[in-house]
């Protein structure tokens, strides 16, 4: 009998231990090793870039602006800030309404993405 109650005891221990409430970004830290999604700090050139050349430049680079980025030119920093400044990058990106939805036929962009970028314009846009 003693043999039985040290096995339950045992098994109720193993299941109440193994239930824990431990969130998805301290499980799974990021690339970097951060917890969370990081966004002090940004800069264009580190943050930015990457993510607008990643999921932007198929249609708004220098080639392809005209044909596929509908006149669109986010390439160079000069270019991307004109549509900072106006609204319609995050509007579009963020898929707010009235804008048109960015990436067009993709998903949208991550959520860490999105705040990077909007903690970066917030900050100024600068070209750092």
């Amino acid at each position: 009998m003693a043999n039985r109650s040290l096995w339950i005891t045992s098994c109720v221990w193993l299941l109440i231990s193994a239930c824990t409430f431990d969130n998805e970004e301290e499980t799974f830290p990021s690339e970097d090793g951060e917890v969370g999604c990081q966004t002090a700090n940004i800069s264009y050139l580190t943050d930015v870039l990457p993510i607008v050349q990643a999921n932007c430049y198929v249609c708004h680079d220098n080639d392809n602006f005209n044909t596929l980025g509908n006149g669109i030119d986010l390439e160079g920093y000069d270019d991307l800030k004109i549509y900072v400044d106006n609204e319609r990058f995050f509007g579009s990106i963020n898929r707010d309404q009235g804008f048109s939805p960015m990436p067009r036929d993709a998903p949208k962009l991550d959520q860490c993405d999105l705040d990077k970028i909007k903690s970066w314009i917030d900050a100024g846009a600068l070209n750092n």
